[in-house]
């Protein structure tokens, strides 16, 4: 079985975020709206860059 990449380093505006950081970083690469006109939705995707995400 192959696994995909390991995380990579992320270029931001301020400075290059490592993967191994535990601040919990993302940003957020597609935002959907509107696409049933009955209601409002939206959906945001975020993709994580360091950390761990953790719902509570």
């Amino acid at each position: 079985m192959e696994h995909g990449p390991y995380p990579q380093p992320r270029p931001s505006i301020k400075r290059i975020i490592k993967p191994e950081e535990e601040k919990v970083t993302g940003f957020v690469f597609k935002v959907q709206a509107n696409m049933d006109h009955r209601h409002r939705d939206r959906v945001a995707f975020v993709r994580i860059c360091s950390g761990r995400f953790k719902r509570e």
